[in-house]
């Protein structure tokens, strides 16, 4: 197993059952509480958990509630507890099966962890790192090459080769699974990108101790004419994480500038909610927001003996916080696999078509900036988008399409349940229906 990140912590887990012994191989220096490792570079800021993702950490770490109680991270509803702003008006409030346990990344990875502890034969070995496949050429992958540093000259020793029956790779963007593919003879996959000019700052606030209308606060962007949202995020010990978005080219506030910048949004309640609270760390600014898809299921040949996952393969732009739940949602597949009996090409195609319509859905919202680059068919742009607007829009006056709608946002439905006829219905006849009323707020 390569990477110790949300993809494989829940790998390493799922293959447990099915082999003696799980190495778990880590670059990083793993902390040994709730802090953020020193290479991973997007971990200070917030992350998003959907509803998707947290039903399977639950079912493979089944301490994972109690020890994220014991770490003080909340637990909300989330189509209850959010006022969500979109297309002119606030989403309706409703209770829902949409439950999560919000935290810093930190916090999961450590709860993640320590709950893998306890599994008998799994074992993760920090500060090494994977450099290559050992396979013959054309053949099966039998080995990985490492190295491991020392923690005192912090160089790396010399290579050494570890046997495995099975290499899951899930190293993130910063994979080189293409390349050794390549260097083992079975071609280079392409990949594809769609890069918007998004970027986003991350802070995070002790609130005033004063009643809000909501436990999570967001204002979304809209087009051209507003280019900015905002997000406030409930974490563990009562303190909030704070994201600002900007698009489309515009910069993403630094210290001086982000109670303005949050001032500039489409609605005053996130600014007026931050007006009293208390900054507890600087403000970060992250611009790695392509959404790259690297299509190992078209290889040319797939060896036995590897499988690629997580980010690895499909790393969504990280401000729609699909990333953690799609890495999920992939390592069940390759759970379902492995009770059938894995065959890894197959696994690539299935892993593929689980991932088109996350990516999809989030490269055309980012198509509708004009200074994004890349591309997709024409139709899939234009008529994805204007469906999507009108969805949104009828789901404020209609609840069954606010939870379908929920739904996908949260990928427990694919985007093409939207499509169906009943739906199809319901979004026409919306706009001759009131708007439902919003539970449990000030604004309007």
């Amino acid at each position: 197993m390569l990477g110790a990140g949300i993809a494989g912590l829940c790998a390493a887990r799922v293959l447990s059952p099915h082999f003696d012994q799980v190495d778990v191989f880590e670059r990083d220096s793993l902390p040994i509480g709730p802090t953020n490792r020193p290479l991973l570079p997007q971990g200070p800021f917030v992350h998003v958990l959907l509803a998707s993702g947290q039903r399977l950490f639950d079912r493979w770490f089944p301490g994972l509630q109690k020890r994220m109680d014991q770490l003080g991270a909340p637990y909300l509803d989330w189509a209850a507890d959010t006022a969500l702003f979109h297309c002119g008006a606030w989403m309706p409030r409703f209770a829902s099966n949409l439950l999560v346990r919000p935290s810093t990344r930190a916090c999961l990875e450590f709860a993640l962890r320590s709950e893998l502890a306890a599994v008998p034969g799994v074992a993760i070995h920090e500060r090494t790192r994977a450099v290559g496949l050992v396979g013959e050429p054309g053949g099966a992958v039998t080995a990985i090459r490492v190295q491991t540093q020392d923690p005192v000259s912090l160089r790396w020793g010399s290579e050494r080769t570890e046997v495995a029956d099975l290499v899951v790779e899930a190293l993130g963007r910063a994979s080189q699974a293409g390349r050794w593919l390549g260097d083992l003879g079975h071609g280079v996959p392409s990949s594809t990108e769609i890069r918007p000019a998004t970027s986003y700052a991350t802070r995070i606030y002790q609130p005033a101790d004063r009643p809000f209308p909501w436990r999570c606060l967001y204002l979304m962007a809209h087009g051209v004419a507003q280019p900015k949202a905002g997000l406030i995020w409930p974490l563990e010990g009562g303190r909030w994480g704070v994201n600002l978005f900007a698009y489309n080219g515009l910069r993403p506030p630094g210290e001086d500038e982000f109670l303005d910048f949050a001032g500039t949004l489409v609605r005053p309640d996130l600014a007026e909610a931050l007006r009293d609270a208390v900054p507890l760390t600087p403000v970060r600014t992250f611009s790695v927001t392509a959404n790259r898809r690297v299509h190992f299921e078209s290889n040319p040949s797939w060896p036995r003996g590897l499988v690629v996952l997580g980010d690895a393969s499909c790393a969504p732009n990280p401000v729609f916080g699909q990333g953690m739940s799609l890495a999920a949602m992939g390592v069940a597949c390759l759970e379902d696999e492995l009770r059938s009996g894995l065959d890894e090409r197959r696994f690539q195609v299935r892993l593929g078509k689980l991932q088109q319509g996350a990516w999809l859905m989030c490269s055309i919202e980012d198509l509708r900036w004009p200074s994004t680059t890349g591309s997709l068919p024409v139709w899939t742009k234009l008529a994805a988008t204007r469906w999507t607007d009108r969805v949104h829009s009828a789901a404020q006056r209609d609840l069954t399409l606010c939870r379908s709608l929920g739904d996908v946002i949260h990928l427990l439905q694919p985007p093409t349940s939207l499509l169906r006829p009943d739906r199809a219905v319901r979004v026409a006849v919306a706009p001759f229906r009131p708007k439902i009323a919003r539970r449990g707020s000030r604004a309007g």
